[in-house]
């Protein structure tokens, strides 16, 4: 992420998508402060964990 006012670029650990955003637009952030969420779809894994109760098979 690179700034019009010359400011440092953010750069991230990891590859990803920028899925949610911490902080608003003129907002002061300190250096170490997370200000995004990424996600790697690339290695997102689904882990399904089916029980039954009273005869009902319930997924999550």
């Amino acid at each position: 992420m690179t700034f019009t006012d010359g400011s440092d670029p953010i750069t991230a650990p990891e590859a990803g998508v920028v899925t949610t955003v911490s902080v608003a637009s003129g907002e002061k952030v300190t250096n170490g402060q997370a200000v995004a969420h990424l996600t790697n779809y690339s290695d997102v894994q689904t882990i399904v964990n089916p029980f039954h109760l009273r005869g009902v098979l319930f997924v999550f």
